[in-house]
């Protein structure tokens, strides 16, 4: 009985003849080649514990970081949708304009209207195009906006669920 608890802490790796790795509980049989013993010392429960309370931290951190990293994903991609918006903007201001300035220069007189149609309908059409992209990219903008907000939002309320953690763990550590 005696000699069962003794080695219940220890595990033993021998080679046997053919070459074979063994990894047991049970000592190796005589003559077996390359004798090794790894000692197993139980951890207390404190320790684990605060091997738990590491792993927790750790945990915390990571999901800190991530929802930091998405928020901040979030809003470059914002940022971008927003300048891309205003640049689509500008684009179908001036094709506006170059519409309206066409229709200017040829509506002196009928003739020239129904002669300057189909080009006025293609400054027209373009116009409209470029308003609908810009349109189109503003309401994108501001999904992402909005999306951006809720991963900044999440990241708050990560960070802000990890403050009382750390304050939890400094209180316990001396």
């Amino acid at each position: 009985m005696l000699a069962v608890f003794a080695d219940a802490g220890k595990i033993y790796t021998w080679t046997d003849e053919y070459g074979v790795t063994h990894i047991t509980e049970k000592p190796p049989p005589p003559g077996a080649q390359g004798q090794d013993v790894i000692e197993y010392i139980p951890k207390t429960d404190e320790q684990i514990e605060e091997i738990r309370r590491g792993q927790q931290t750790v945990q915390k951190q990571q999901e800190i970081m991530r929802a930091q990293q998405e928020a901040k994903h979030a809003r470059r991609r914002a940022e971008q949708a927003k300048a891309r918006a205003t640049e689509l903007s500008v684009i179908a201001d001036q094709a506006f304009q170059r519409s309206e300035e066409f229709k200017k220069t040829t509506s002196y007189t009928v003739r020239r209207w129904q002669k300057n149609k189909p080009t006025r309908l293609r400054l027209e059409a373009e116009a409209n195009q470029a308003r609908e992209k810009a349109s189109a990219a503003a309401q994108e903008a501001a999904e992402l906006d909005k999306r951006a907000r809720a991963a900044e939002k999440r990241a708050a309320e990560t960070l802000a669920q990890e403050k009382p953690v750390q304050e939890n763990t400094s209180e316990i550590k001396p």
